[in-house]
């Protein structure tokens, strides 16, 4: 890279960078999110799930190997239970939106992993 592509390149990181919105309360994953405009930081009822956590009361077995031919078939119908019972715990509950905890830490959210779990038990019967 020469110094006029790196000035290019360096100027436009400058530019994204003072363009791009604060990262205070924005989450990497949300399960649901029923805010009016989508911004994580005016939820008013917040609720927060371990994935890794709830996603081991489904009944639906996924090989740990990549290669095996049913991985992705079983991994795509394992997730869409888990997040179709985020979706109904955090709906029933009155939850505007449900992040990943920690991903922000949001004051005053609540922890959803033992009813996403009953829930996931329910409609797998």
């Amino acid at each position: 890279m020469n110094r006029r592509e790196f000035l290019q390149y360096g100027l436009t990181g400058i530019v994204l960078a003072g363009v791009l919105p604060s990262w205070e309360a924005s989450a990497e994953t949300v399960y649901y999110n029923n805010i009016p405009g989508g911004k994580i930081k005016d939820a008013k009822k917040p609720a927060h799930v371990v994935f890794d956590e709830v996603k081991t009361a489904s009944s639906i077995i996924v090989p740990e190997d990549t290669r095996n031919p049913s991985y992705h078939s079983q991994l795509s119908k394992r997730n869409a239970s888990v997040y179709g019972a985020i979706s109904t715990v955090a709906s029933r509950g009155g939850h505007d939106v449900v992040v990943e905890r920690g991903d922000p830490v949001i004051k005053d959210y609540v922890n959803i992993n033992e009813a996403v779990k009953k829930q996931i038990k329910e409609s797998e019967k």
